[in-house]
């Protein structure tokens, strides 16, 4: 039997943190998220890479959570 649930990504802790702020603030731009976590620029880049992927954050001029 087959069913349509989407899997869960295994998030990180500060995967969890971005996720979190984004769902708070429901947008916040990628200086924001870098400003509020105290992570790297790049670090930051690559949360929201990952978290694209899972269709968990949509990008454009701000940064949203999905959902």
């Amino acid at each position: 039997m087959q069913t349509d649930i989407p899997l869960i990504p295994d998030l990180g802790r500060n995967d969890r943190r971005v996720l979190g702020l984004l769902f708070r603030h429901r947008a916040l731009t990628q200086s924001g998220l870098v400003e509020q976590t105290q992570l790297t620029q790049q670090s930051v880049s690559r949360i929201l890479a990952r978290l694209g992927e899972t269709g968990l954050v949509g990008t454009g001029g701000r940064v949203s959570a999905e959902g």
